[in-house]
């Protein structure tokens, strides 16, 4: 993975699932974690990733911004030899809106596995849905969850939302 990074990418936001590219692009990779927190934005979290050529033309940083607001992806060129990148100038070319002065590296073994579940929590692949009919008339609890039968709009309601299961037997989701 330490591999030259295509170009024609570079420098823009990628378009790229900000939550799967700590999983695709850091781990199991050598790179660099920073925290602070910010007056105005709040804590944040900056993850980064330096890809370097020996001929020195074809340098990238790859960035990821952990803000309370979101996460934000970047690729930028990277000369060694004229620019200076620190942790805080690469996280305002993310986010401009910063405004502190320094952030603290994180130094701990395990710091990949929290790191994933933060970006990882907003995936979803599956949805589950309860849906109680009542009926006209109904308003006592147990009438209303003793129905057995439903109406043939409900039928369209709920062939429009998703696809039915048999809570019984089925085991394909969790939670």
């Amino acid at each position: 993975d330490n591999g030259p990074v295509p170009v024609e990418r570079a420098p823009s936001l990628l378009d790229d699932s900000s939550c799967r590219s700590y999983r695709a692009h850091f781990l199991q990779s050598e790179h660099f974690n920073f925290c602070g927190k910010d007056e105005q934005i709040g804590p944040l979290v900056l993850s980064l990733k330096y890809y370097s050529q020996t001929d020195n033309c074809n340098n990238h940083i790859r960035i990821i911004l952990r803000l309370s607001s979101g996460t934000r992806h970047k690729l930028v060129d990277w000369n060694r030899d004229i620019e200076e990148h620190s942790p805080v100038k690469l996280a305002r070319d993310v986010c401009p809106d910063l405004t502190l002065a320094f952030l603290q590296p994180v130094i701990c073994p395990n710091t990949a596995e929290p790191l994933l579940n933060f970006d990882e929590h907003v995936l979803v692949n599956n949805f589950k849905y309860g849906v109680i009919y009542q009926n006209v008339g109904q308003a006592r609890e147990e009438a209303i969850f003793g129905n057995r039968t439903h109406s043939p709009a409900m039928d369209k309601f709920l062939d429009m939302i998703g696809h039915r299961v048999a809570l019984a037997t089925h085991s394909g989701y969790r939670g």
